[in-house]
């Protein structure tokens, strides 16, 4: 109905046909109060899509700030203590081979002889809201500090953990340090290095080898910046020693800091410390023992044995040379052998010329005046 104010009244009629005379009542219902409940209605439904995008704007600043800070961060669910979500720090840092940590026992990322600290450090924190450990071993052989908080969401309750890397788990540095100052004058580098070639410690004699200012500065790098042709020298060589536990007179080079490379051989052991294994290096320079030319021509390998030992040592086109040189002199020296020394015959049973067998003896360093 038209009104006086701003707004029209709503209503809603009934008619009833009261006889045959045509005549009906009409009753009207004022639908002012439907309306209002109506407009609060649609009012409360718009508030809730602007909350809506708001939430959803909240997650996914939260979502960027999970996956690119840089400490390792689990939610986790305090009935079972199980990994819910995990941030890629924290995948880097636990799961080396790339296996998921959601779903994962809290308790599976640590050490097995951390239980009692994990346990006693996460009912502290439900107790009292945080709780913190440091120093704590992980499974891949590093160390973290922990933090645990927890927030309320909803009815349910989480926890969430941070983990700050403290570096590779040092259980026998000590003790190798202590060797290491009874070896530090020796003429032969001697280095640690873990399961993934990374130096723990070395003495004075690898450091003036790689040209660094001191023996700490190679702690934590990786050994193939300072040994090794390629990276596969290191391979092979970690492969055998974690297969037969030793290597003697691994022939390969060593690099300075500048790029400069030196013969060396190898000799390792692998032995086992904790819960991994560590590898001990001694590294001797063999640069006096070759010529400055690193060839062959002086003395001749007598044997196939011989020209195996030279593999790693000089470039095959030189191995491949000296060969065919070795090889023609073996076949002239049993062509004169066998014609008692009758150079004509020799040349003959070789498809040579007498010329050409001359020329030959020569340059294989036989006398053709014999």
């Amino acid at each position: 109905h038209p009104s006086q104010s701003a707004l029209d009244v709503p209503v809603r009629y009934t008619a009833v046909k009261l006889d045959k005379n045509n005549r009906f009542i009409i009753l009207g219902r004022d639908l002012r109060g439907m309306a209002r409940l109506q407009q609060r209605l649609v009012e409360a439904h718009q508030e809730l899509e602007r909350d809506y995008v708001r939430m959803r704007e909240a997650e996914g600043r939260f979502r960027i700030l999970f996956d690119t800070v840089a400490e390792a961060i689990l939610v986790i669910e305090p009935n079972t203590f199980t990994i819910e979500d995990a941030n890629p720090a924290a995948q880097r840092l636990l799961r080396s081979n790339g296996t998921p940590l959601a779903g994962q026992g809290l308790s599976d990322v640590f050490a097995p002889s951390e239980a009692a600290k994990i346990g006693e450090l996460l009912s502290k924190c439900l107790s009292a809201g945080t709780a913190d450990v440091s120093d704590l071993k992980l499974t891949t052989k590093r160390k973290a500090n922990v933090t645990a908080s927890s927030f309320r969401e909803g009815r349910d309750v989480r926890l969430i953990v941070r983990l700050t890397d403290v570096g590779i788990e040092p259980a026998d540095f000590t003790s190798h340090q202590a060797l290491l100052s009874y070896l530090d004058d020796l003429p032969d580098g001697l280095v640690l290095a873990d399961n993934d070639q990374r130096i723990i410690a070395a003495n004075s004699a690898f450091s003036q080898m790689t040209q660094m200012s001191s023996e700490t500065e190679a702690k934590g790098g990786r050994l193939h910046d300072f040994l090794g042709r390629s990276a596969t020298d290191l391979n092979v060589l970690f492969s055998a020693l974690k297969k037969h536990g030793v290597i003697r007179n691994f022939a390969t080079v060593a690099r300075d800091r500048f790029g400069n490379e030196e013969q060396v051989e190898l000799s390792a052991v692998a032995a086992p410390s904790g819960e991994e294994n560590i590898f001990a290096f001694s590294i001797r320079s063999v640069a006096r023992r070759l010529s400055d030319t690193a060839r062959l021509d002086q003395q001749l390998p007598s044997s196939s044995a011989q020209f195996t030992e030279l593999v790693g040592r000089v470039p095959l086109k030189d191995i491949v040379r000296e060969s065919t040189a070795l090889i023609e002199r073996l076949c002239i020296e049993a062509a004169l052998e066998i014609t008692d020394n009758n150079r004509a015959s020799a040349a003959e049973m070789l498809g040579l010329s007498r010329q050409g067998l001359y020329s030959k003896l020569k340059r294989v360093g036989l006398d053709a005046g014999e």
